[in-house]
């Protein structure tokens, strides 16, 4: 079963089935690591430093210890720890931040039509996985695009 999987995908590379734009947009963003994925997102959320997300106070110390996870905080005020995809859509879940940017990008470039598909070639993840991921995405950019539309 295992053999057929891979003979599969030797035969219909993701590239091939994508298109030569998102292949090099794949190719460029796929060896992102996790360290990295994370503070971009980091860049993104806290451009005028890190704060707490349940008080929102901006007293936070960066948990340094060997069996602390990167990217974790903890807020002195309320003494909560949290890192960057706390109260967000990417909070609790097992996909990695790294496929989760990439993810966003193709969907960025391929807008509305993007689908399942799409992104279970492009990070080789599950359907369930994907699906997922492109709902999360979908409802983000509803968002974005209410709360673009009441700015002007």
């Amino acid at each position: 079963m295992a053999e057929t999987e891979n003979l599969r995908k030797q035969q219909n590379p993701p590239e091939e089935q994508l298109g030569e734009e998102l292949a090099i947009l794949i190719k460029d963003l796929k060896p992102l690591s996790e360290d990295v994925a994370r503070k971009h997102l980091e860049a993104l959320r806290w451009r005028n430093g890190v704060h707490c997300p349940h008080c929102r106070a901006s007293s936070v110390t960066l948990l340094q210890g060997e069996t602390t996870r990167c990217g974790v905080y903890n807020c002195r005020a309320c003494r909560r720890p949290f890192s960057v995809t706390v109260k967000t859509a990417l909070g609790r879940t097992h996909i990695p931040l790294s496929d989760w940017l990439l993810g966003t990008a193709i969907f960025c470039a391929k807008g509305e039509s993007t689908t399942i598909r799409d992104l279970e070639l492009a990070l080789r993840i599950a359907h369930k996985s994907a699906r997922q991921m492109l709902r999360t995405i979908r409802e983000a950019a509803k968002h974005t695009e209410k709360v673009d539309e009441s700015a002007y």
